[in-house]
């Protein structure tokens, strides 16, 4: 077995052992994501709306 193989065959494994976390995350990810920028910014910060507003806000 190659080194390529190999790592394809973890790869795959981890997914596997690993798709219901990925799938909820998933999911979680696109309940905030509304395609607006503030939706962007709240889910790569952690801040809420109000928390974004409370700094000044986002202009789209």
């Amino acid at each position: 077995m190659t080194k390529k193989d190999l790592v394809a065959k973890a790869v795959r494994v981890y997914l596997e052992q690993r798709r219901k976390d990925l799938h909820a995350g998933m999911v979680e990810a696109l309940q905030v994501l509304d395609g607006s920028l503030k939706s962007d910014v709240m889910l790569l910060t952690g801040l809420t709306a109000e928390e974004i507003d409370a700094v000044g806000g986002i202009d789209e």
